[in-house]
């Protein structure tokens, strides 16, 4: 019989280790894939990956099965992410995203376009501006 990942995390938590290795390769696929469409590079994969299995192994003893260990898992996978942007961004701006100074595991392009976010400039912005409706009548915002 297969136990669900809930149960499969509170066995972990109370040290069944056979129970991680079940989660672990249940899972570690489509996190690495989640991770790779992310990151675009396999080897910044590679290390959130570890990180990942990292936090979930040492948050093993507060996890609470109140919503699926999958919805768990990715987010903290998510959050991995997010703070791997954050590092990379960092780094970026003090190489002053030159190409020829990069040094981190993403090409400032695909940083900028993975990590960055434009502001939103209510003036210029389509989204904003005033649109006209079936009637021919205009309707602002």
């Amino acid at each position: 019989m297969d136990l669900d990942d809930g149960e499969l995390m509170l066995r972990y938590a109370r040290g069944d280790l056979r129970a991680f290795e079940t989660l672990y390769q249940r899972h570690r696929g489509g996190l690495y894939r989640y991770l790779s469409r992310h990151t675009r590079n396999p080897e910044s994969a590679s290390d959130l990956f570890q990180e990942v299995w990292s936090r979930v192994i040492a948050s093993r003893e507060r996890y609470e099965p109140r919503a699926k260990f999958q919805t768990f898992l990715y987010r903290i996978a998510h959050n991995c992410f997010v703070d791997y942007c954050r590092r990379s961004t960092v780094r970026a701006e003090v190489s002053g995203d030159a190409q020829d100074d990069w040094q981190g595991s993403l090409p400032a392009p695909v940083l900028r376009q993975t990590c960055r976010l434009r502001p939103i400039d209510r003036t210029t912005d389509p989204a904003f501006q005033p649109q006209e409706t079936e009637s021919g009548l205009r309707r602002g915002w």
